[in-house]
């Protein structure tokens, strides 16, 4: 009976820890856990907002905001896709984190009292027609081979991180700024576990819109912290 009691506790405890993504299941997690320090939990995040005052933002400040909103879309449905099409676990598990990074959007846009411009939009469409574009060419490029797959995912995220980066510096805004640099962290997460999964397929992923050096720091070995980045005045690269 003891030894019973002790199964079924240490069984509960696995799957405790395994819902915190401390053991991993599967080869997308082993990646993500290379590249961070646990899983990236959003929750919390208006209770961060909540400390930082507001202000109106301006007609840049909004339409950036909601060219992110949609390029965060993008994001979620080519990994929708391209996970469907050849089965890699890794573009499911980024599919889901994408879909975590466009709620956080939204209760971003719930605090200026902004409508979700893309609800009730399907899977693989959008408003602007230059997105669409580019979702039209990247899903013809990941669907020649697995690798190009990972390739176009990579490409990706880091135009994410590319735009953000850009974002953070135009505004003064510490809210906007403490969005765009968890929406930053997520995207380079992303882009590392996809960058080693395609090495361990014997190709290596070259930058195209953001520096070598960068590129670098975020494909180390130094991993990501656990948890939500607080202060507005953060910025990746600089240690």
């Amino acid at each position: 009976m003891e030894f019973k009691k002790k199964a079924v506790y240490a069984a509960l405890f696995y799957l405790l820890v395994s819902s915190w993504g401390l053991f991993p299941q599967n080869t997308a997690s082993v990646y993500f856990s290379e590249c961070a320090d646990g899983a990236f939990d959003m929750a919390g995040f208006a209770g961060i907002l909540s400390g930082v005052e507001t202000s109106e933002l301006t007609y840049t400040e909004r339409q950036g905001l909601l060219m992110i909103l949609e390029e965060e879309k993008l994001l979620r449905d080519i990994s929708l896709s391209l996970g469907n099409k050849w089965g890699m676990r890794i573009f499911s598990e980024i599919a889901k984190n994408e879909e975590t990074h466009i709620e956080l959007m939204r209760v971003f846009m719930q605090r200026y009292e902004y409508p979700d411009p893309f609800s009730g939009y399907e899977a693989g469409k959008f408003k602007n027609p230059d997105m669409q574009g580019l979702y039209n060419d990247l899903i013809v490029r990941g669907s020649r081979s697995a690798e190009d797959a990972l390739a176009t995912g990579a490409f990706i995220e880091e135009l994410d991180i590319y735009d953000l980066r850009a974002l953070i510096k135009q505004t003064a805004k510490g809210d906007l700024k403490i969005l765009y640099l968890n929406l930053e962290k997520g995207s380079r997460i992303h882009l590392c576990a996809l960058s080693r999964e395609l090495k361990t397929r014997g190709r290596l992923y070259k930058p195209v819109y953001i520096d070598e050096n960068l590129y670098d720091k975020i494909i180390s070995d130094r991993k990501e912290k656990k948890g939500l980045i607080a202060n507005y005045w953060y910025w990746f690269g600089r240690d």
